[in-house]
């Protein structure tokens, strides 16, 4: 038999008023799992980045020296002889730098020096002079103003396209076009940021040491106009390394903080191979860089302390 249905009759505006909430109630529901599924997220990474600092703070330290009673153990010798140049023995003598160019500069007696101190007489010039090297450095900024000549037409020539009534001397060369930068410019921030490891506004503080205030979001743009200006230099680099037959890998640590999708943390890995004549060229995944079964490196052997 088939049960009997209870039916229950309410009003057309209760019924709206039912509807309506089973609605809200359900919206709540959706944003109460979202909610959840962001606490969620936001609670793993944080218990990585907890994680990771405590590692760092408690862990084992992989370059750790000897333990304490080895080091005790070691008999202390006293040295036999103070460190550094012995007293007594023959020097190298001053340094001679050859290849800086010289300014001279000739220096004489001014006023009543240049007389004798009994009867008043000039002292007359003495053959030969008494020189001295003074090693100096001056460095300071200039505004570089470049005057280009224009030129008319002499001739009754009617003008074309190819042939215009004044013409004017090209541009000097630049690195960013229509910037009034100079490559000098670019080349010291370059130097110095990759080269000497100094932070840009560490940059910007020396070269206003030397007169030329720049502003870093201006530094900022152009190093990113410079960066595909090294592409061919990269694909080079990976051309080269590539046709050797020996490799040498090593890793380091490297901050980045940046926050990248899927990745907790600010630790990342710089990988670098090196090949006999000394080139380098760094990766950035340490599982991509470190393969040495001869899919990445090709035919040949390869060198490497890291682990996978």
């Amino acid at each position: 038999m088939v049960p009997a249905l209870n039916l229950v009759a309410i009003t057309q505006k209760e019924l709206t008023r039912l509807k309506w909430e089973g609605h809200y109630w359900k919206a709540q529901h959706q944003r109460s799992c979202k909610r959840e599924a962001r606490l969620k997220e936001e609670l793993e990474q944080k218990e990585a980045l907890i994680c990771d600092l405590r590692h760092r703070l408690f862990g084992k330290k992989s370059e750790a020296g000897g333990t304490p009673q080895a080091v005790e153990q070691q008999p202390t010798q006293a040295p036999n002889r103070p460190r550094g140049q012995q007293r007594g023995s023959r020097g190298h003598g001053r340094t001679l730098r050859p290849d800086l160019p010289v300014v001279e500069e000739r220096h004489e007696l001014q006023g009543d020096s240049c007389f004798c101190s009994h009867c008043g007489l000039p002292y007359i010039p003495f053959p030969g002079d008494e020189e001295a090297d003074i090693f100096e450095i001056d460095v300071k900024a200039y505004r570089r103003r470049v005057y280009r000549q224009r030129y008319q037409k002499s001739c009754s020539c009617p003008p074309t396209a190819n042939s215009p009534a004044i013409i004017v001397a090209p541009p000097p060369a630049k690195v960013i076009p229509r910037s009034p930068y100079g490559t000098s410019i670019w080349v010291h921030i370059l130097l110095g940021k990759f080269l000497y490891a100094q932070p840009l506004h560490r940059i910007l503080r020396e070269l206003q040491g030397y007169g030329l205030s720049l502003a870093s979001g201006t530094i900022t743009g152009g190093l990113y106009k410079i960066a595909a200006l090294f592409t061919p230099l990269k694909q080079a680099w990976y051309e080269h390394q590539m046709s050797e037959s020996q490799f040498h890998n090593d890793e380091s640590r490297w901050e980045v903080f940046a926050a990248v999708d899927g990745k907790v943390g600010h630790r990342w890995y710089l990988f670098g191979h090196q090949i006999p004549r000394g080139y380098l060229l760094p990766g950035s995944a340490h599982a991509e860089r470190c393969r040495t079964d001869g899919s990445f490196f090709g035919t040949g052997g390869a060198q490497s302390d890291c682990g996978v």
